[in-house]
């Protein structure tokens, strides 16, 4: 089938209250920070990050702008302006997340959660989105997004500034790939998050069972989704599957069982409701 390529209505009033609800636990932890530093709202990680991204902005580089120039490259010669981020004692995270955090320095201390806090609902999305390609009805997908954009858990979690929500949306978009048939797009994802959290990786041996059932272009099923656990498509290509034995069934006569109710249909045109079998009973009294 097609892929979604608008956001349902249903779907997106349960996003932007998601986030509505994100943006207003950032504000509230500012005012508690200011008001109880003793016991802040914020992660104790978000502060190590902001630390590091100062690091970045502080230019003490271990290898001169000057010499990265003389090899021609200009790309280099601004990357190795940036400070190093490890320069940050107990900071063990990629790079990247301290560059992202770079505007935390800049900009404004929220920052990053405001960026954490929409990540998060990208992952409501995207939970949304992987329902509606499995068949599953716009307010159905609502309402399970909704199971992850209204937790508590999930948003508190985000809204400390705790990076783990980047994860998660990576490993989702992974899953989208390969449920979408976009095994290379889904190796890339995958490899991002594994680049952030090492536990993803977990991840790549039943994606990879996944494409590998369906290796051979020509064994590929119509529906992408089917890879993995179909929905109303699959379901009615089981049905139909189901079917077929059964008439293979009555073709071989292997013990007569199923005969008997293809006379009852053939018979008596009885429909599914066993109107058949009671004008049968009937019959025989």
């Amino acid at each position: 089938g097609d892929e979604q390529t608008m956001v349902d209505r249903p779907v997106a009033v349960v996003l932007a209250l998601g986030f509505v609800l994100r943006a207003g636990l950032v504000v509230f932890s500012e005012v508690w920070d200011e008001a109880n530093p003793a016991r802040k709202y914020t992660d104790v990680d978000y502060v190590v990050f902001t630390d590091a991204a100062r690091e970045v902005v502080a230019s003490r580089p271990s290898v001169t702008p000057e010499a990265a120039s003389e090899a021609g490259d200009g790309m280099a010669a601004w990357m190795f302006g940036l400070g190093s981020p490890y320069d940050r004692a107990t900071y063990r995270y990629t790079p990247f997340l301290a560059w992202l955090a770079v505007p935390n320095v800049t900009v404004a201390f929220a920052w990053g959660k405001l960026v954490f806090a929409a990540v998060d609902v990208l992952v409501g999305w995207l939970i949304a989105d992987i329902l509606r390609a499995r068949g599953v009805a716009p307010r159905a997908a609502a309402a399970y997004a909704s199971l992850w954009l209204f937790s508590p858990i999930a948003a508190n979690i985000s809204t400390r500034g705790s990076a783990d929500c980047i994860v998660v949306a990576l490993s989702l978009l992974a899953l989208r790939g390969i449920i979408r048939g976009h095994e290379v797009a889904a190796a890339l994802w995958l490899g991002a998050a594994v680049h952030f959290k090492i536990f993803p990786a977990l991840f790549a041996i039943p994606m990879a069972l996944a494409i590998d059932q369906h290796s051979d272009p020509a064994s590929r099923p119509a529906e992408p989704l089917a890879l993995l656990a179909p929905g109303e498509a699959g379901h009615a290509a089981a049905a139909r599957g189901t079917a077929d034995d059964s008439t293979a069934g009555d073709g071989t006569g292997g013990d007569g069982t199923a005969d008997d109710g293809g006379a009852d249909r053939d018979g008596d045109g009885a429909d599914s409701d066993g109107g058949g079998a009671d004008s049968d009973d009937s019959d025989g009294g």
